[in-house]
């Protein structure tokens, strides 16, 4: 790396290339001083580093102000939310039919409310439903009984076992 002309003839200032970051080098030789190239992967840096702490903030705004998942939020992202009475609101992600007709597996999302349409942070755990022709014995350890529940017909013509995991 060449040193700017600014800095080349100043023994004082000049500091050895391998310790240059780009911010310290940027605010030492200006951005006039700067060759295009230069200025171009100085740019390219720090637009990873944004886009790197923008994806890792997502997540956090996705979840609400208050830090909790809510049936509504689900909703509002094309989730199918239904009341299982006696075990609250229960919600299948887009793409996956409810009452499930087919698939051998389900992985649900459900909640301590018993409203659908519920706008407060109250995520629960996770269920999951084996069609019966799948199901063979395995254990659900989060399940008092240790095992999974038979549900039986869910509406969609097969039948299913479940298990919730808190």
């Amino acid at each position: 790396m060449k040193l700017p002309r600014r800095l080349a003839g100043d023994a004082k200032q000049a500091r050895p290339a391998a310790k240059l970051t780009p911010l310290p080098l940027l605010a030492e030789t200006g951005s006039d001083n700067c060759g295009p190239g230069e200025r171009e992967s100085l740019m390219r840096r720090f637009m990873i580093a944004l886009v790197a702490a923008a994806a890792l903030a997502a997540p956090l705004t996705a979840a609400g102000g208050s830090g909790g998942l809510s049936p509504k939020q689900l909703n509002d992202q094309g989730w199918t939310c239904f009341n299982v009475p006696g075990l609250g609101v229960h919600c299948s992600a887009p793409g996956q039919e409810w009452p499930p007709t087919g698939p051998t597996a389900q992985l649900l999302y459900f909640f301590n409310t018993t409203d659908p349409a519920s706008d407060v942070p109250d995520f629960t755990g996770t269920e999951t439903l084996l069609r019966d022709d799948y199901y063979r014995g395995q254990p659900c350890p989060t399940e008092a009984s240790g095992e999974y529940n038979f549900l039986g017909d869910l509406g969609g013509g097969a039948s299913y076992w479940g298990c919730h995991r808190r």
